[in-house]
This record gives structure tokens, sequence and C-alpha cells, in this order.
């Protein structure tokens, strides 16, 4: 049949969460069914999920979990098609170290989404939205005094360059996700949405057996580059999640409320 081409859009720039979009279009697995992507960079992601709620875009590669789950909160005709778990845990990067959440307090740390930056508010730090091919700039300016990014992305963007201290994990996101318009979803021939599932699921199975080495072997390079990788003490970390907001229970409640049904929003947060 005809190639069908499919807007995608992509947050910033090709990062390491990409690998599964990326091993898919590697093996071929869009081109054999004649799909094509017309790729989309796009700064931030609510801007992301702004552009596929107005129709500009047809689908998300990878995004965080929060937008979309704030998208359909509030009725936007959007779905997450595959959500990708297990993915790799975030520490802070820059010039000192993190012994206490007090050393954080007043710093300009890198952030992102809707509820990353409550979480950096709520101890103090200032939060400043920054794209991941933008870090290397800002740390190295003074724009950022820390980064908050995995370290696949601090080997390819080569953050050690400007900053050799590594502290954490701080927090691991639950999970990456595709998301597609439900209106490009409905035009799709139904043999089409059955590859996608199909193909999502292959891709989702190289991802896993690819990613739990790749950033093992990215924290020996950042040591081997000289970076020092060292924990933040568990009694701080469990201070800056106290002081945190519940985010998956506030998701529930306003959810909840925004759609009448109570049920759902508490089956999906109990998961």
């Amino acid at each position: 049949g005809a190639e069908k081409t499919v807007v995608t859009g992509v947050l910033g720039s090709w990062t390491s969460g990409l690998w599964p979009f990326l091993i898919a279009q590697k093996k071929g697995l869009f081109a054999r069914h004649g799909i094509k992507h017309d790729i989309v960079f796009v700064p931030t992601a609510p801007g992301l999920v702004q552009q596929l709620t107005a129709g500009s875009i047809d689908m998300i590669a990878l995004n965080g979990l929060a937008e979309p789950l704030h998208a359909v909160e509030k009725g936007a005709p959007v779905a997450i098609m595959r959500i990708m778990g297990q993915t790799t845990n975030y520490v802070m990067i820059g010039g000192k170290s993190i012994k206490t959440l007090a050393d954080l307090k007043g710093k300009k740390a890198r952030s992102f989404g809707a509820d990353i930056p409550k979480a950096f508010t709520a101890i103090g730090a200032v939060p400043v939205t920054v794209p991941p091919v933008g870090v290397y700039e800002a740390i190295k300016t003074g724009n950022l005094d820390y980064s908050f990014i995995n370290p696949g992305n601090i080997q390819s963007l080569k953050l050690n360059e400007v900053a050799k201290n590594h502290c954490g994990p701080v927090m691991a996101i639950s999970g990456h996700n595709i998301t597609i318009s439900k209106r490009t979803w409905a035009r799709l021939p139904a043999d089409f949405q059955k590859i996608i599932a199909e193909e999502a699921k292959a891709t989702q199975r190289a991802y896993m057996n690819w990613v739990s080495d790749f950033e093992s072997r990215a924290l020996q390079n950042i040591r081997s580059q000289g970076g020092n990788v060292l924990a933040i003490p568990a009694a701080e970390l469990a201070k800056w999640r106290a002081a945190a907001p519940d985010f998956l229970a506030v998701w529930e409640k306003d959810t909840a409320a925004a759609t009448g049904d109570a049920e759902t929003p508490k089956k999906v947060a109990a998961r």
C-alpha cells in the first residue's frame, strides 16, 4: 500500500531515552509496514502534549508520564500507547557534591515538566527548565548550579567536562511513554493499529535488554573520566520525599474531580 507519514514529536533532541524509537527505525520495523515518520523537535514536555492535543503532531515518540496524565485528566483527546518502565535513575550533577538538602537551597537546579519543579521548590531550590541539549552550556555559564539527569545522557552530552560531581540516585522516573492523538489512532486502519501494538512490544523488549547495561557502562565511563559518583545520604532523601507533594495522590484527586469518576483513577493509582 501507499506509504503513510506520521508527524512525530520528539522532546528537545535525540537522547538515550529515545533508543526504543531509534531501535525500531534501525531494524526497519516501521519501514517494512510502509510507515514514515516526519520528526518535529519540541523544546518542552508540556509543549509536546499541547501540539498533540491541537493536532499539529500525530504522536509523541517519548515523554514522561506526568504531562499525558494531566492532559487526559483535563479531557484532552490523547491516549498513552505504551509505557516503558524500569527507566534509569536520575542524579544531581554540579561543581560541588551534595551532602544535605541545605546544599541545594537557593541553587538553580535543572527541571522539566509540570511536577518536578514542585519537588525542587519544596526544598528551597530554584527550578529552571532546560532541555537536555542545553544543560552543558547552562552549567558552564552558571545559569545552572546543578542538573537533574540520568547517567546515559551525562555521557552522551559530555557533561563530565563541565561538572565532575554526580550525586544520587535522587529518583527514578517510573516510565516513559509513547502518546498518540485519538484522532490519529481512529483514522488508522485496524491492521496498522495491530502492527503498532505488536512492534511496540517487540521494541520494548529490545530496550529493556539494552538499557541496564548501557547505564552501568555509562557510570563506569564517568568514573574513568575523573567524575565522582557519590550517594546522597538516605536520611536526606527521606526528608526530601516528606517535603515534596505526593504527586500520585494529587493526580488521583484532581482526575476524580475533573471527570466525576473516582473509581478509575483510584484503580490506576493502585497499580
